[in-house]
């Protein structure tokens, strides 16, 4: 059927599900934090059972542990992290080996303006980082030709946002080294060089998040004093990302209030 296509919006579970994935790779729901699935439900005006699908999502993620009666305990993101950038490097791997010989003039032209961009950028500028350093990546894989590639890298581009907050300076140094190191090895057409900075250059990121200590929270008992008690909920929701109704318009009770 050419040229139909469906525009498919997302769901209330999927918007929840990204927020709190978001703010526990963030590090803002700490280890043992819980998750008490009627409070989120109140505080985001929707029903519980976008809610609980959204934490059967964050434990497929293996970001949380669910107990019963709708609870999830928050559980140490490193170890995800470190998962994801691991599979990232295997696919960036891959994708500069096409990648190399294909990049014209102006693709190198913008790589080199990014690394001057970032080189130019405080400690502190966290959210264009993360978006030169999307930007980046997403030519490199880009510039390899497969689409299937480019989706695969997308699902995980989030996990980079977050990676990029838990650097150092010394880290944020080496990667903007590393970058340039890249840029480099592609203009010279050197596929083992770009191979080798590549794999360099997640090791960092990964030695960077495993650098990082736990920040634990004291499990407690599900109630008023629990994660949504103390203003976290309203911060949930009004945060900058807030959640959107999808188009299709559910029935008033799934939708949250803005």
């Amino acid at each position: 059927m050419g040229g139909m296509a469906i525009n498919k919006p997302e769901s209330i579970a999927r918007q929840v599900h990204k927020v709190l994935r978001e703010r526990i790779l963030a590090g803002e729901l700490a280890p043992g934090a819980r998750l008490v699935g009627v409070e989120l439900a109140a505080t985001l005006a929707v029903s519980r059972t976008p809610v609980r699908e959204a934490l059967l999502l964050l434990q497929a993620d293996g970001l949380v542990s669910l107990l019963k009666n709708g609870i999830a305990i928050v559980k140490d993101a490193r170890a995800e992290l470190a998962d994801i950038l691991g599979i990232r490097a295997a696919l960036e791997v891959y994708a500069v080996k096409r990648a190399v010989g294909r990049l014209d003039a102006a693709s190198l032209r913008r790589l080199d303006e990014i690394c001057t961009e970032a080189e130019r950028l405080t400690r502190g500028a966290f959210e264009e980082r993360a978006r030169l350093n999307r930007e980046f990546h997403g030519i490199l894989i880009g510039a390899a030709g497969n689409r299937r590639l480019v989706e695969m890298a997308d699902a995980y581009r989030e996990y980079f946002n977050v990676a990029a907050r838990l650097y150092d300076a010394e880290t944020m140094r080496h990667s903007n080294r590393d970058h340039r190191a890249i840029l480099k090895a592609i203009a010279a057409k050197d596929t083992a060089a770009v191979e080798s900075l590549i794999e360099g250059h997640m090791q960092r990121a990964l030695d960077a998040i495993r650098r990082q200590p736990r920040r634990d929270r004291p499990a407690v008992h599900a109630g008023k004093r629990d994660l949504l008690a103390e203003g976290e909920g309203q911060r949930l929701l009004h945060r900058r990302q807030r959640l959107r109704p999808p188009e299709s318009q559910p029935p008033p009770h799934d939708r949250v209030k803005l």
